[in-house]
């Protein structure tokens, strides 16, 4: 079965990596506190009821308050200590695997990102392969508001940098660990012939870690069409 997606949302990130290191030493301690918006889109393929294939892109625009302590390297004080904007651009594709249990839908996911990364505050654009692996379940109705289901996420995953990407971002590496409620809203939009029947509103709250001493959280509202 062959089914296209949107995806968008909003959302609020903080980040906070301690002891940046790119090679030459502890260069300080960098925070950035960043609001963004994500549109996107593509096209979800089911062989069969267990096995998801998708392959969409997206772009994210992000204002970032920045703040650089601890250290006195020139550069990272230009770059890091005042606002900036970020453009990033996303084609992806991604496997999945999932079945249900009890109604009980545990799911695992590889997806392979190609990313463009737009600054605006002096570093050059970048361009690389970022790997995500996710496991996590999703939970049979909670509750119902305005009669309307409402169910849960819960999921860990892992982020894989290549050389490119991770020389500007100064980690290899992530991980995470979040939960989402997810509201069904698509029975309020009956057009297109209730193509989006299956759209879920999340609320979503993640935390991450990783290396460099890298830390941070993110809360969001997302709206994407439910894939399993």
């Amino acid at each position: 079965t062959w089914r296209p997606f949107v995806l968008g949302g909003f959302g609020f990130t903080k980040i906070d990596q301690d002891n940046i290191n790119f090679g030459s030493g502890n260069l300080g301690d960098v925070e950035l506190d960043s609001t963004y918006w994500k549109l996107g889109g593509g096209i979800n393929y089911n062989p069969n009821r267990n096995i998801g294939l998708v392959l969409g892109a997206s772009g994210l625009w992000m204002s970032t308050d920045g703040d650089y302590k601890n250290g006195s390297n020139p550069q990272m004080e230009k770059y890091f200590d005042h606002d900036s904007d970020t453009a990033i651009y996303d084609i992806f594709g991604s496997v999945n695997l999932h079945t249900e249990y009890n109604g009980y839908k545990p799911y695992a996911e590889l997806t392979l990102h190609y990313l463009n990364i737009d600054y605006d505050f002096g570093l050059s654009d970048v361009s690389g392969w970022n790997a995500d692996v996710t496991a996590g379940v999703f939970t049979p109705t909670l509750t119902t508001w305005m009669d309307l289901p409402v169910r849960a996420q819960f999921f860990v995953a892992a982020n894989f940098l290549d050389n490119d990407l991770s020389d500007v971002t100064g980690f290899d590496s992530a991980y995470h660990a979040g939960a989402s409620l997810l509201w069904k809203i698509g029975p309020m939009i009956p057009i297109f012939n209730n193509a989006f029947k299956d759209t879920e509103l999340a609320f979503n709250l993640q935390g991450t870690t990783g290396d460099n001493d890298l830390k941070g959280w993110k809360a969001s509202i997302s709206l994407n069409i439910a894939k399993f």
